[in-house]
């Protein structure tokens, strides 16, 4: 009788929480990207890149038919690889009046400019994400993971970042 009571109310309840959730005709987004509602701003802070390779990190915004509108460069690790290079905050305004989507990205330059991105694309799936908590692994040493998944406990990757949204 309970499992009944609970199927039925999943049942009803799936398409209430779907519509809270998603917008009208959009997918649910994946680990790794976030919306960026009109007129809201998102904050990059906490972030560092710690690693022999000589990494590039960014943040990216794409439209809502998912063309890429910008990709700020958030800094980089040259000439200091081998130890944890402390980025500044950084910050992004939506003031396209439409929902955005954001995403962060980290370019490995010593792996023949390999991409790994929060949200598992790229070369490889890199990342790992707890809520706004992105840390990104690089191609690792002489790039012996630049091609498989190599997903980094959190706070412990190449590059790691936490995102605030107001």
């Amino acid at each position: 009788m309970k499992r009944v009571v609970l199927v039925s109310l999943a049942v009803l309840l799936t398409p209430l929480l779907t519509a809270l959730w998603a917008a009208p005709g959009s997918a649910v987004l994946p680990p790794g990207q976030w919306i960026l509602n009109a007129g809201a701003t998102v904050n990059f802070v906490n972030m560092d890149i710690n690693s022999c390779n000589t990494d590039f990190a960014f943040f990216l915004i794409f439209d809502s038919t998912g063309h890429q509108i910008t990709s700020p460069n958030l800094g980089n690790n040259n000439g200091s690889q081998c130890s944890d290079t402390a980025l500044g905050p950084s910050s992004y305004t939506n003031i396209s009046g439409q929902k955005e989507i954001v995403k962060l990205r980290l370019d490995d330059t010593t792996c023949g400019a390999r991409l790994y991105d929060s949200d598992g694309s790229g070369a490889a799936n890199h990342a790992t994400v707890s809520g706004k908590l992105v840390s990104i692994n690089d191609g690792g040493a002489a790039c012996r993971n630049a091609d498989v998944t190599s997903r980094p406990t959190k706070r412990l990757g190449s590059f790691n970042a936490t995102l605030i949204f107001k």
